[in-house]
């Protein structure tokens, strides 16, 4: 499974671009620029303007009027997964990208992941993706990259893929951003787009899906560049680590062979880690009840984790541990 063929020779390859977006009309002209000034320039970029309140619309109108190729769509408030597939259903390219309105694409990033696919017949294609801090709303990839110093610039996830993405790794640890893939538009909806219920969860979700059908070959280079900065959505730690677990369980119960795959023993460790995760954060903002929910839940998947029995013990005052964690220089 997972071929995709090639195009006919010499035939230059026909990317769409989804841009959702929800109330960021200060980032989305530097997102939008990033798509349109890619060495292999999309045919189209499609701003799916999820219900915004702010002045989106407006910002769509004169992206639409200054940048070739974008169309805007002005939808009611649904979620990111729904956003991402109305432009999928719109797309009319043979290969589609999704960018997040706060995030960056290197110039090559299009063409390098395209050829990548197109070369060893895939579905989809990946690249590694780089981090960067800035609540600078007119930034540019070249800027960002030009001054890995002033932006903090590192790789995320920071151990990068290599070679292919399997669904083994995929499910053990997420690997690349959401923007650091493209797919076939078609076998995309055939799996039927992203669900709507996993949150910041949802392209992880999806990649499972894909691996499950294909490897995904790997552009070794940074060429997705993800945004960290007040607002964004990862920022919420305890409700990812929680969106991530779900979207973890949710497959396996669809596809219980996949359980073979990576080993039960390790499949329960990763999933009472992802517990652990949502627990921490939770006493971090010192939420003892919510952390204690997530102890338990982790326990029932591993009660060999020393961390979870200290994070139950904590959930039931968190201001003792995070006077303990400071004395502990910070360690969690």
């Amino acid at each position: 499974m997972g071929s995709a063929g090639k195009p006919p020779r010499g035939e230059t390859p026909v990317v769409s671009v989804v841009i959702p977006t929800h109330n960021r009309c200060a980032f989305l002209p530097s997102a939008v620029r990033s798509a349109a000034e890619q060495s292999l320039p999309p045919r189209e970029i499609l701003i799916i303007d999820d219900g915004s309140t702010d002045a989106t619309r407006e910002t769509c109108a004169r992206l639409a009027r200054s940048v070739a190729g974008v169309r805007s769509l002005h939808t009611e408030n649904r979620g990111l997964g729904a956003a991402r597939n109305r432009g999928l259903w719109e797309a009319e390219g043979t290969w589609v990208a999704f960018l997040d309105d706060d995030d960056l694409w290197h110039p090559e990033a299009l063409e390098a992941m395209v050829a990548r696919a197109e070369s060893s017949a895939r579905v989809a294609a990946a690249c590694r993706g780089v981090r960067f801090f800035s609540d600078r709303p007119d930034i540019t990839a070249d800027e960002v990259l030009a001054s890995p110093e002033t932006f903090r610039v590192d790789a995320w996830p920071a151990d990068p893929p290599v070679g292919e993405i399997h669904l083994e790794d995929l499910l053990m640890r997420a690997r690349v951003p959401a923007h650091g893939v493209v797919f076939r538009r078609d076998f995309l909806r055939r799996l039927g787009g992203y669900r709507h219920d996993l949150g910041a969860a949802e392209d992880y979700e999806l990649l499972l899906r894909v691996t499950l059908a294909s490897a995904i070959p790997v552009v070794e280079r940074g060429l997705a560049l993800y945004r960290w900065h007040k607002g964004q959505m990862s920022a919420r730690l305890a409700s990812q680590a929680l969106e991530t677990r779900r979207a973890i369980e949710g497959f396996l119960k669809a596809h219980p062979d996949a359980w073979a795959r990576v080993g039960r023993r390790s499949m329960r460790r990763r999933l009472a880690s992802l517990c652990r995760e949502e627990a921490y954060a939770h006493l971090v903002a010192r939420n003892g009840k919510p952390a204690r929910r997530a102890v338990l839940q982790g326990l029932a998947w591993s009660a060999r984790d020393p961390k979870l029995w200290l994070y139950l013990a904590s959930g039931f005052s968190p201001g003792v541990y995070l006077r303990f964690r400071r004395l502990k220089g910070g360690r969690g």
